[in-house]
């Protein structure tokens, strides 16, 4: 049982026939800027939801339409260990990418057999996908071929719809078409020394008089415009717009974020924090930042991984005691137990065990399964998305 199960967003029918009929790629374009589609407006709030979706449904087609390249006209299986394996030349580095989890669809068109056997591909490796079938599919598999088409889980397209619904509903278009900025008492009443760069905290005694203190910088080497993002954040007055820290790369800015990550859990006893990026490596990044500086104890935070990851061994050795893999059951229907392997990493981490860290760090993506899951209303406080500019907005919307 889930306690938030994602709806299914199904692809309506009209657009692939638009994708998959239409003679020209310039007829497309002319039919999907024309009513009911006019994707060619100008995005204001009347339209967000309809043309986001749009948008979202042309790229599922599109990866579709891609991964036709990656099938197989008559091919077999062997079996390895409990799966069957199927050999697919350099599909560890084919584009788009095959994952697990993801599907193959065998059927014998030659043959008066005409059923379709699903199989999820459990692993990929270099030149083979590792699948399994129905039990009764494996036990009398003796050799025959089979016309083989790859087909994705459509789970990253789906929390991306959610997205775009659930913002609209919780912070509204005021945040996403926002006309001017309202401030507000800052939540924590910070401020740079113009002289020593150093962070003053002033707050109230129990007698009302105002009192001053320095608050330590983590990376003392940070740039007064570092430091200044990081007090900005921190004062927070125009929430719950975003801060936005731009430069070119090298600029500093996965440092500042760094910094601002250590601020929070130091100074804002109430604050959990969620950190994603667009990217594994750069979620790796982060979290070895986190571990390397040595302020933050293992279980301050946490790198959530896709089980992906943990089949292709692509999570890194050292940062494994920092990770886990997360399991969106409802807690009231699962024993809850959770699996450490060797290298320290955690399998099926539910909502009861994410809730205990300050930090939860993970892709865009891969956050998304929080949404399936129970937590109390305003449990994370703070979201921070490194490298926003490489993400797609549903992405970003996401956390």
């Amino acid at each position: 049982f889930i306690a938030n199960p994602l709806p299914a967003y199904n692809v309506p029918s009209e657009l692939y026939d638009i994708l998959l009929t239409t003679a020209s790629r310039a007829e497309v374009k002319n039919i999907l800027e024309r009513a009911p589609y006019c994707l060619n407006e100008p995005l204001c709030p009347l339209n967000y939801s309809r043309l986001m979706k749009n948008f979202i449904y042309l790229e599922e087609i599109a990866l579709q339409i891609e991964f036709r390249k990656h099938d197989i006209d008559r091919a077999h299986f062997t079996t390895e260990e409990s799966f069957l394996a199927l050999e697919v030349p350099n599909i560890a580095e084919a584009r788009p990418s095959i994952m697990v989890g993801d599907a193959v669809r065998a059927t014998a068109p030659w043959s008066k057999d005409t059923t379709i056997y699903q199989g999820i591909i459990h692993r990929v490796l270099h030149s083979r996908v590792l699948l399994k079938f129905d039990q009764t599919f494996h036990a009398r598999y003796n050799g025959e071929s089979y016309a083989i088409q790859f087909t994705f889980g459509r789970t990253m397209f789906r929390k991306q719809h959610h997205a775009i619904k659930r913002i609209q509903q919780t912070l509204g278009f005021e945040y996403l078409f926002p006309e001017r900025l309202q401030l507000q008492e800052p939540l924590l009443n910070v401020r740079l020394s113009a002289r020593t760069t150093d962070m003053v905290l002033e707050e109230k005694t129990a007698e009302g008089a105002m009192v001053s203190r320095v608050l330590p910088w983590c990376n003392a080497s940070l740039n007064r415009y570092q430091k200044q993002a990081v007090v900005n954040v921190l004062r927070n007055e125009a929430r719950p717009m975003p801060h936005i820290i731009f430069g070119p790369p090298g600029t500093g800015k996965t440092v500042t974020i760094i910094e601002l990550i250590h601020q929070l859990v130091a100074n804002v006893p109430s604050s959990r924090v969620i950190v994603v990026t667009p990217s594994n490596s750069a979620a790796y990044l982060i979290t070895e930042r986190l571990a390397r500086g040595g302020i933050l104890q293992p279980g301050d935070f946490i790198r959530l991984v896709a089980m992906s990851q943990v089949e292709r061994e692509a999570v890194p050795e050292h940062l494994a005691q920092y990770c886990a893999t997360v399991d969106v059951a409802d807690d009231r229907n699962t024993f809850g137990d959770v699996l450490v392997t060797e290298s320290g990493l955690r399998m099926k981490f539910q909502a009861k065990h994410i809730g205990r860290h300050r930090v939860t760090i993970s892709t865009c993506l891969g956050i998304g399964s929080l949404m399936m899951m129970k937590f109390d209303p305003n449990h994370f406080t703070h979201v921070i998305i490194d490298e926003a500019g490489q993400a797609m907005e549903p992405d970003t919307l996401i956390p």
